[in-house]
């Protein structure tokens, strides 16, 4: 008998090798309706899925349902909590019945999210979100013991017909004590609002100053108003690694000499007797700054009538500020200005206090590395009778006068531009 023939064995079907699967995910980081369904498809796709749709979560707007399926998601699978990164809750508001015509804002409270369990988030983001009460943010903060990014943009304190959530969400405003630490933050972000910020900035440097010493970069934006003030000595204590300041820098108002309200929910804030003006004040405290790099300087002028437009007390402050030995910034490479042009007018500078800054700057002993000079101008100027100016004839007016503008402050900091080793660059704001 002829012997049997073997049956043929099944070739093995072809793998793709894991790191393959990874890129294939990765370039999907973006496409969060593509994830989900790679991660049904298949469960070897699952883990590299949910690190996508974890690592980055935007809240914004009517998102209490996303809010409510992201708590349920972290209570079931406490080990999702360890993916995200980076969590930003913008805005949040709710319709709370069919008969309601306008949203109402949902409260920030420290039980909102289990926070506790985020304890892998690096970046927290707060965007017109209101608070129960200031020192709230204080202690949500307190548990996220890896967070190195924290912006504040236009907090408010609740407001009475912002939303609460029910009970059984577990989001109500229980008596917490203050956490008895405070991350050790890289990047700090503090913009307007309504809230108590000074609370914030007295919190920190009474019972939190050694998280403050890890600052690497810190914007402090508060418009034209003073409320930057109370965060000045935050600057000071931030001092030995920041690199990187942005500072509003408002006038001091000239009906309010030596006392400021920095707004509705601050404290009242009394100019120290020895500082003659804010912007000495303001600039005395980043002067203990002595690593930094970049500094931009919010400058706006303190509006009283078109006929007061010269402002020169923030640029006689920093005049003071760069002359003084030894040098307070001898890592500087990059300082960049904010400044405004009323009706064809350089309100904060003047010839001889260009030179006067020039002449600091430029100088090589002092401040070896420094490079660039951006100005960046916001113009303001008074059409007493539209009536007189066709439409037409108006637009022509503006452009002749945004490029009169620019090169208007080319010439008032022409000595800079005559050094060939310093860029110096104008640029209109809107």
């Amino acid at each position: 008998m002829p012997p049997k023939a073997e049956k043929a064995k099944p070739k093995p079907r072809p793998t793709v090798p894991i790191e393959t699967i990874h890129d294939i995910l990765d370039s999907l980081a973006n496409d969060k309706t593509t994830l989900c369904s790679c991660a049904t498809a298949s469960q070897a796709f699952l883990p590299r899925v949910r690190e996508h749709l974890y690592c980055n979560i935007v809240l914004d707007g009517h998102a209490l349902e996303k809010l409510t399926s992201l708590n349920d998601a972290l209570d079931s699978n406490p080990a999702l909590a360890s993916l995200v990164k980076t969590l930003s809750l913008s805005r949040l508001a709710v319709i709370t019945s069919h008969h309601e015509t306008r949203s109402r804002p949902v409260v920030l409270v420290p039980d909102l999210l289990p926070f506790y369990r985020l304890t892998f988030l690096r970046s927290l983001v707060l965007e017109e979100m209101h608070l129960h009460r200031p020192d709230d943010l204080v202690r949500i903060a307190g548990q996220l013991p890896q967070l190195e990014r924290l912006v504040c943009d236009k907090l408010v304190v609740r407001s009475v017909d912002a939303f609460q959530p029910p009970d059984e969400m577990s989001v109500t405003a229980r008596s917490q004590g203050m956490p008895s630490s405070f991350p050790t933050l890289k990047e700090f972000v503090v913009r307007h609002g309504t809230w108590d910020h000074a609370m914030l900035a007295e919190a920190l440097l009474r019972d939190y100053q050694q998280s403050l010493q890890s600052l690497e970069n810190i914007e402090i934006s508060f418009g034209g108003t003073a409320d930057a003030l109370p965060w000045a000595p935050v600057l000071r204590a931030a001092g030995a690694r920041l690199h990187t300041v942005v500072i509003s820098m408002a006038d001091q108002s000239p009906t309010h000499e030596g006392v400021h309200t920095t707004s509705a929910s601050s404290h009242l804030f009394s100019l120290p007797p020895e500082f003659p003006n804010y912007h000495v004040y303001m600039l005395d405290n980043l002067a203990y700054c002595r690593s930094l790099r970049s500094i931009l300087l919010k400058h706006h002028p303190h509006y009283t009538s078109i006929f007061s437009l010269q402002s020169l007390g923030f640029l006689e402050a920093l005049c003071a500020v760069l002359e003084r030995r030894p040098p307070p910034f001898p890592a500087l490479e990059h300082l960049e200005l904010w400044s405004i042009d009323r009706d064809g007018c350089t309100v904060s500078v003047s010839p001889e206090l260009s030179a006067r800054l020039a002449r600091s700057l430029l100088d090589r002993d002092a401040y070896p590395v420094f490079g660039r000079l951006t100005v960046r101008v916001l113009s303001q100027f008074w059409v007493y009778d539209p009536d007189l100016w066709p439409r037409a004839d108006t637009s022509q007016r503006v452009n002749a006068l945004k490029d009169g503008l620019v090169r208007r402050w080319r010439e008032a900091f022409a000595a800079f531009e005559q050094a060939h080793e310093v860029k110096l660059e104008v640029f209109l704001r809107g």
